[in-house]
């Protein structure tokens, strides 16, 4: 996998509830585990995987019908400026 494709491949943590010690070492077997065996974890994971693809697919088609106003893009634009955010994934990478 490319360099910059990697932040593509992600685990999902909550970040509202504290994670145990266990909670913890399922995590990084988890990442361990699919850096030593990404094959067999792909394929364990393909039924999750094509599910994500149709989600993103009937997204993008409803996304064409999403209007946002002024004050959306205000407040967005304000969001990424208070985090501190700079550039874009393409750019970063061009």
């Amino acid at each position: 996998i490319r360099q910059h494709l990697l932040d593509r491949i992600t685990m999902t943590l909550s970040s509202d509830v504290p994670l145990t010690l266990e909670d913890r070492v399922d995590v990084v077997d988890a990442a361990t585990r699919f850096a030593d065996f990404s094959d067999e974890v792909i394929a364990e994971t393909d039924e999750e995987t094509e599910s994500a693809r149709t989600q993103v697919v009937l997204a993008r088609e409803w996304l064409k019908d999403v209007v946002i106003g002024e004050k959306q893009v205000k407040y967005l634009v304000d969001e990424a400026c208070r985090g501190q955010v700079q550039g874009q994934r393409a750019e970063l990478f061009a």
